[in-house]
């Protein structure tokens, strides 16, 4: 069993689309840099209330659990200067810094609209982890999950076979299907760094939202549910050595 890393993504803004990398520093007890470091709120008198640079739990910021037309942005970001630009199909939607606050609450009030708020809605507010990010818990882990576990899934389920869905860190080949489990409790280097897997990504009704089309496509935790006997798809593991992560990449079990 030959294992490599055939992708990197993080997600700048949590429950926005993606970015990928061809390579980045993994770093000890941290989640990827610049994962999940901006979100924002959903309204909740908890959202409007914290400080902005407090962790909340999932449902205090828009994701696309409820609001499937998120799926329908394409990111890029900078995140040494901040920059982001959001497309819409062939369109631009939004560029600017967010350390700009001017520009932050433009970003804020465009989403709003994007999302045909009413004016009975608070306007999101945009939250930044300095450390750590708006990750579902407050543990700094990264997402790793196998292609051939996802393939397996949409053939079964008669979806498009696109790992965007899941929303992983780290994608691996040369895996069977579900044969990720068999890594819980281990020990791999990547790269120069190494990883420790803690326990399964648990699905929420995120991954119904197809990545090509923003459209939800209903019943795909049950499904799981129903093929598989569980609803996890991925694992979360802790960075215990700091070191660079490429894409290609061989994963090499240690312990």
């Amino acid at each position: 069993m030959s294992l490599s890393v055939s992708a990197i993504t993080t997600y700048p803004i949590k429950g926005f689309p993606g970015q990928t990398h061809d390579s980045m520093m993994a770093i000890e007890g941290a989640v990827l840099p610049g994962d999940r470091a901006y979100g924002l709120t959903s309204g909740t008198q908890a959202s409007q209330e914290a400080d902005k640079h407090s962790w909340l739990k999932k449902s205090h910021f828009l994701q696309m659990m409820t609001k499937e037309a998120l799926a329908g942005f394409a990111l890029s970001f900078d995140e040494g200067t901040s920059h982001l630009k959001l497309m819409v199909g062939d369109e631009l939607f939004f560029e600017g810094h967010l350390h700009d606050e001017e520009r932050a609450e433009a970003l804020c009030k465009k989403i709003a609209s994007y999302l045909s708020y009413d004016e009975a809605q608070e306007i999101p507010r945009l939250f930044h982890m300095k450390q750590g990010g708006l990750t579902d818990t407050k543990t700094p882990f990264v997402a790793f999950g196998n292609q051939a576990s996802m393939t397996d899934f949409a053939q079964k389920v008669n979806i498009d076979d696109d790992d965007r869905r899941y929303r992983l860190n780290i994608m691996l080949s040369g895996l069977p299907a579900f044969g990720e489990n068999d890594l819980l409790g281990k020990t791999v280097r990547i790269g120069a760094a190494e990883f420790h897997f803690v326990e399964p990504v648990g699905r929420c009704a995120a991954i119904e939202v197809a990545p090509k089309t923003a459209v939800r496509e209903k019943g795909l935790v049950s499904a799981l549910q129903k093929h598989y006997g569980m609803t996890d798809m991925g694992l979360f593991a802790s960075v215990t050595k700091t070191g660079q992560i490429s894409v290609g990449d061989k994963v090499e079990i240690i312990s």
